[in-house]
């Protein structure tokens, strides 16, 4: 049973016959229809774990929200990566970004697309913590911290609040992971988000063919001598 802030839960309902290993049937609460479905691929579909089931959009502002700056900080060296602010006169990020940041602009809009509508590709702990608990004996510190200030409009003057995020290092070419405090909770972020904190945090120097730079001539090797052969003794 799936229950929403807003209409009617919806409950889905699974029978198999007891002398049937590979007959499913299932229906809902909200048709009268009975249908038949294929069984382990069906079954394999609903994980027993709570958390994947949970909404994954974590935040998502209203229209009227307002970005007024940005920050990503390395928690490990006090680095400030990014520390960007709309001037009072501007309010269009895409031409702050065309001005100011060409080489990095579409992963700045990254973050901004993920502060606006934050979603998470999985949840790991309905609960945060300081460090990512991997196990009982191993955690994983937070690397980086992504803050957004953010204008509401309402009353007479708008209100002004700030959303934070933390995140481990990355992990795999597929898995970094984020933690909210303000959510209670940790999670996977999604691979377009992961590729972007990568390319903005990442201090690896690429060799020069992957920058289409010239490729230096390797210095010759002295050629070492052919060793003498030992002469063998008799044994008597």
């Amino acid at each position: 049973t799936l229950s929403f802030i807003e209409g009617d839960p919806l409950t889905l309902t699974l029978a198999h016959p007891e002398e049937d290993n590979d007959a499913l049937y299932a229906k809902t609460n909200q048709a009268d229809f009975i249908y038949q479905v294929e069984r382990r691929s069906s079954l394999r579909m609903i994980p027993l774990n709570t958390p994947h089931y949970r909404n994954r959009t974590l935040d998502k502002l209203p229209a009227a929200a307002r970005i007024s700056a940005l920050q990503l900080a390395n928690l490990q060296t006090g680095e400030m990566i990014l520390d960007l602010k709309l001037p009072e006169e501007s309010t269009d990020w895409n031409t702050f970004l065309l001005e100011n940041n060409q080489d990095a602009d579409g992963h700045i809009r990254t973050l901004l697309d993920a502060v606006r509508n934050f979603t998470v590709k999985s949840y790991l702990l309905d609960r945060y913590a300081d460090a990512y608990p991997v196990d009982k004996d191993r955690t994983l510190p937070w690397a980086f911290k992504l803050s957004a200030t953010l204008s509401l409009p309402g009353g007479e003057t708008d209100r002004t609040e700030t959303h934070e995020y933390v995140f481990t290092k990355r992990l795999s070419g597929t898995v970094q992971v984020g933690g909210s405090s303000r959510h209670n909770t940790i999670f996977e972020i999604p691979q377009a988000l992961l590729d972007s904190l990568y390319e903005l945090t990442d201090d690896m120097q690429l060799p020069p063919e992957a920058q289409d730079e010239d490729v230096a001539t390797p210095s010759s090797v002295d050629v070492v001598p052919r060793p003498e052969a030992i002469p063998v003794k008799d044994v008597e």
